[in-house]
């Protein structure tokens, strides 16, 4: 991995490959190399998860990427925490059937009063990232089980949540296909 450092703001990128544009690459530095192996989903993931740097042709926050080839361009929020500080958007199941909204945040948080099947919703164009953690939290009831509509899983196996009431689970959502298909990777089960 490569992190460059902004000379003009502070900010940092890492990237897979040192072979990048960045914008305004004068004022930017390598700053750190790791020549570490890493798996090819491990620099996939690295690469969409969002960096910061400046797209100088219209002035707004990108990821560029080009493994294997194919460069990809992904819009994605500035995320100086002082700046723009993340409030986790709540929901609770009301049936069998529940929607997440990536418009309502990068972190959001479902609790399960029911059985439901939960489709995500709001995912930006392909081929920008669209990209949700979700903790699952049990009801006062607890097992609840949640289904996710168009959702590989890793193996094509659901991972198997928590039951007892109360108990928290998280997994992350991704999209790059403008909401089509999402990968689920299950992070923490049982948190407490």
């Amino acid at each position: 991995m490569y992190t460059y450092l902004n000379l003009d703001t502070g900010q940092t990128a890492t990237y897979s490959s040192p072979n990048v544009r960045l914008a305004n690459s004068d004022r930017w530095e390598l700053t750190t190399e790791d020549t570490s192996e890493a798996t090819a989903e491990a620099v996939a993931i690295a690469d969409a998860l969002p960096t910061i740097l400046t797209d100088a042709e219209d002035d707004r926050n990108h990821v560029r990427s080009s493994n294997a080839g194919i460069e990809a361009r992904i819009a994605v929020h500035n995320l100086d925490p002082a700046a723009h500080p993340e409030v986790a958007y709540e929901q609770t199941t009301t049936g069998a059937a529940t929607t997440i909204d990536l418009g309502n945040g990068p972190v959001q948080t479902l609790i399960l009063d029911h059985d439901t099947t939960v489709t995500i919703t709001g995912a930006p164009d392909a081929p920008n990232v669209g990209l949700v953690m979700l903790y699952l939290v049990q009801g006062e009831v607890g097992s609840k089980t949640p289904t996710f509509a168009d959702t590989e899983w890793p193996e094509d196996t659901p991972p198997t949540w928590s039951t007892d009431p109360g108990s928290k689970d998280g997994a992350v959502f991704e999209t790059v296909d403008g909401g089509a298909n999402f990968t689920g990777t299950l992070t923490g089960v049982d948190y407490r």
